[in-house]
């Protein structure tokens, strides 16, 4: 029987072809893993907060072109729950590349990659487009990878209008532009990454409409988007890495005393944490801003060993604000200090 798992870490799945989607919330990952393995696999539904609050991976392998392939599901970025956010996003995946991940082999001592390729979801219909919101996501997703593995990074565009209706064709025409830019950006900042339109051509039924439908339209219709996910599917596994993506690598080579801020990810994310904290002082937000100020603590001084811990030591940092009631950068560097010594 089909199902799913939580993933602690990338040796939960060493020797396997690992495929991880990334995207917004509501972007269209867990309805890709759906259409692929052509039933519900993992919850998908229309609301607007994102389905999954756990990374985890599809416990039966996927068979394309004579491969059998792994697919990871993760946390939709900027989702409105605390799992969603900059801070755990990095301790997640901090933890799941950190030590105990692939194996060294072969007497030169060679990191193997397990990870073969990335897909990144668009939602064609955000409007918002290219705002500050979805750049920052691609930051942080370029972080996360590096450069030595953008040849196996496909991005997915998804929820493409219908066409062949005035209404639905002035539709399109946007989401075209929007493609057009998102485009630009990719290449600009993602060179040897490539771009698909999922369902340009097939677009998707609602699921009321496909409620409506007898088992053999329906059977026909959901046939379509099938076919869509292997096509994307078949195009990331054209050119699969044969490099670890960054965070991974520079966990294997950071050596003792490693923090989450020492690393490319953890850098960006703690520079997003602080001008959003900058922005928070200017306009009054006292409060919010020093629990930016102590994210941002926490991502730079926090050893990648309690990355798996890292939601907890924030909570310890929110008491220790609450007492005190301003942010004091000393009270976290010792609450970590102190959090390192109970693990």
């Amino acid at each position: 029987m089909v199902g799913i798992a939580s993933l602690k870490n990338i040796e939960d799945l060493k020797g396997r072809n690992v495929f991880i989607l990334f995207g917004k919330t509501r972007a269209g990952k867990s309805t890709f893993i759906n259409d692929a393995y052509q039933k519900p696999v993992v919850t998908s539904t229309q609301a607007m907060t994102s389905d999954t609050n756990a990374i985890s991976y599809v416990t039966d392998a996927l068979s394309i072109n004579g491969r059998k392939i792994v697919l990871v599901d993760t946390i939709g970025l900027g989702g409105s729950e605390d799992e969603h956010d900059r801070m755990s996003f990095a301790g997640d995946w901090v933890r799941i590349f950190s030590p105990g991940g692939d194996s060294r082999t072969g007497s030169g001592g060679t990191l193997r990659p397990t990870v073969k390729g990335f897909l990144y979801f668009i939602d064609i219909t955000d409007a918002a487009g290219l705002n500050e919101d979805n750049r920052r996501n691609l930051d942080m997703f370029k972080a996360m990878i590096g450069d030595k593995v953008l040849g196996s990074v496909v991005f997915v565009t998804t929820k493409w209008a219908k066409r062949g209706y005035d209404a639905w064709d002035d539709a399109w025409d946007d989401q075209d532009d929007r493609f057009e830019q998102w485009q630009y950006e990719i290449n600009r900042s993602f060179p040897g990454a490539s771009i698909v339109r999922l369902d340009e051509e097939t677009s998707r039924c609602s699921k009321k409409r496909l409620d409506r439908m007898s088992p053999s339209e329906r059977e026909r219709e959901t046939a379509k988007y099938h076919r869509n996910a292997m096509r994307v599917l078949s195009e990331v596994m054209k050119t699969e890495a044969q490099d670890l993506p960054q965070v991974q690598e520079e966990i294997a080579d950071g050596g003792e005393g490693l923090t989450i801020g020492g690393l490319t990810l953890g850098s960006v994310i703690e520079v997003q944490l602080k001008k959003d904290a900058e922005r928070a002082d200017r306009i009054g937000m006292t409060d919010a801003a020093n629990q930016l100020k102590s994210k941002a603590s926490i991502i730079s001084a926090l050893p990648i060993a309690l990355a798996g811990v890292i939601s907890q030591v924030f909570d310890a940092a929110t008491e220790i604000l609450k007492e005190c009631g301003e942010w004091l950068a000393s009270s976290v560097q010792q609450l970590i200090e102190f959090v390192s010594t109970q693990f």
